[in-house]
C-alpha cells in the first residue's frame, strides 16, 4: 500500500505526528493504519482486520517440527518461515511460532502477543517484527548485532523485513533502515533508498528496495546476481521478495519477474507464473506466487518437498510464506458447522442385527470430525 499522510483526521487533543497519533485508539497507529490502507478514524478497521484470515498448513522439511502445525489456528492474517522454525500472525496481533527453539527464535516474548502488525523471518534464526506503535522488536540469534535495533527504529515505522543474518524497516517518511551483518554491504543503505520508498525485502545477503514509482533498488551480495536488478524493473513494479540468492519482483500486470543465482531454478518462472499473480515469497532457493484464483505456483529448489503444494487447497489459499527449506500458506477456516449425520436404517436398532449410517460434513476445508 502506498504511504498517504492526508488519509487521516487527527482529533483534538491528539498528537499531530501521525506515527505517534493513535486516532482511533485501537492500537495501531495513523501511519501504519494509512500504509496499510486502513482507517485510522474507525477503531472497527485495522490492519489486522481487512486482511483475510483462516488457518495454516505447511509442507517440506520438518526436521524440527516446523511444518507441524500447533492446532486452533484459525484466525491467522500472515505466515513466514524461518532457518528451521515457522512463525505466524493472528488477527488479534499475537505471534505463535513453533519448530526449533536453539536460538529462542519461538519463545514469543509478551510484547509480541497482541498488535502486532507485521512479522519477518525469511529463512532466518531469529525473528522481526512490528508492532502497531511503529516500533521494532526482535529475538532469537543475534550473532550479528540484529538486536541492535537502532533508535530510528523503535518508532515511526511502518514495514520491516528480516535477511539471513540482518534486518530491515521502512519509515513512515520512506526512508529506509538497516542493520546486522555488513559482509556484502548489505546494511549501507544507497542514497537513492533514503527516502520515498514504499515497499522493502531482505534476501539472504542483499537487500531490496521498491520506490513510491515503481522502480526496484538492490544492493548488498551480488556474486550470484541478486542485485543485479533487470530493466525490466526500472518501473512499474507493485512486490518485492529477496531469497537467498535470488530476487523475485511482481508488475502492476501480475507477472512474476526474478534474477540472481539460477542454478536451483528459482529464477526460472514458470508459464503459470507470467500472469495473474497477487503476492510473491522467496526463501532459500524457492520462489512461490500466490494467484487471483487462488492458486499456488512454486519452483526452484525442492528437494525436501517445499515445492510440493497441497492440492487439496489449490483456488482456495489466501497466502504465502516462505521458510528456508520449508513452505506455509493460509488457507479458509472451517466454519465450525457441525457433522450431519444420516442413517439407511432407523438409529434405533436391535442387538444382534447391524446398523448402517454414513457421516457428511459440510463446510469449508480443512473439516476435522
Amino acid at each position: 500500500a502506498m504511504n498517504r499522510p492526508d488519509a487521516y483526521l487527527l482529533e483534538f487533543g491528539y498528537p499531530t505526528d501521525p506515527t505517534k497519533a493513535d486516532t482511533d485508539g485501537d492500537g495501531f497507529n495513523d501511519s501504519i493504519e494509512s500504509h496499510y490502507d486502513s482507517d485510522p478514524n474507525n477503531a472497527a478497521v485495522t490492519p489486522n482486520t481487512i486482511r483475510p484470515a483462516g488457518a495454516v498448513i505447511a509442507w517440506g522439511s520438518n526436521s524440527n517440527g516446523q511444518t507441524t502445525v500447533p492446532t486452533s489456528l484459525n484466525d491467522v492474517i500472515q505466515v513466514g518461515g524461518g532457518e528451521l522454525y515457522s512463525s505466524a500472525l493472528r488477527r488479534t496481533g499475537e505471534v505463535v511460532a513453533w519448530g526449533h527453539n536453539g536460538w529462542q527464535e519461538i519463545n514469543v516474548p509478551a510484547r509480541a502477543r497482541s498488535n502486532v502488525v507485521e512479522i519477518s523471518a525469511s529463512g532466518s534464526r531469529g525473528q522481526t517484527v512490528l508492532l502497531g506503535s511503529g516500533e521494532v522488536l526482535f529475538w532469537g540469534d543475534s550473532g550479528y548485532g540484529q538486536n541492535n535495533i537502532p533508535d530510528e527504529a523503535k518508532h515511526g515505522i511502518v514495514a520491516v523485513s528480516a535477511g539471513s543474518r540482518h534486518s530491515m524497516a521502512l519509515t513512515a517518511a520512506g526512508k529506509v533502515l538497516v542493520w546486522g551483518n555488513n559482509q556484502y554491504g548489505q546494511t549501507s543503505v544507497p542514497t537513492e533508498a533514503l527516502s520515498e520508498i514504499r515497499a522493502i525485502s531482505a534476501g539472504g545477503y542483499h537487500s531490496l528496495a521498491l520506490t513510491k514509482g515503481g522502480r526496484v533498488i538492490a544492493w548488498g551480495d551480488n556474486s550470484n546476481g541478486a542485485a543485479n536488478v533487470p530493466a525490466e524493473c526500472s518501473s512499474g513494479i507493485v512486490a518485492i521478495a529477496g531469497g537467498d540468492q535470488h530476487s523475485l519482483a511482481l508488475t502492476v500486470g501480475g507477472k512474476v519477474l526474478a534474477w540472481g543465482n539460477p542454478l536451483s531454478g528459482a529464477t526460472t518462472v514458470p508459464a503459470a507464473a507470467l500472469s495473474g499473480v497477487k503476492q510473491i515469497s522467496a526463501s532459500g532457493g524457492s520462489s512461490y506466487a500466490l494467484k487471483e484464483d487462488g492458486t499456488i505456483v512454486a519452483w526452484g529448489r525442492g528437494v525436501e518437498g517445499q515445492l510440493s503444494v497441497p492440492a487439496a487447497y489449490q483456488n482456495s489459499y489466501l497466502s504465502v510464506g516462505a521458510g528456508f527449506r520449508h513452505s506455509l500458506a493460509i488457507i479458509p477456516a472451517a466454519s465450525g458447522t457441525a457433522p450431519t449425520i444420516t442413517s439407511t436404517n432407523p438409529l434405533i436398532g436391535a442387538v444382534g442385527v447391524p446398523l448402517e449410517y454414513s457421516v457428511t460434513a459440510s463446510g469449508t476445508a480443512p473439516i476435522t470430525y
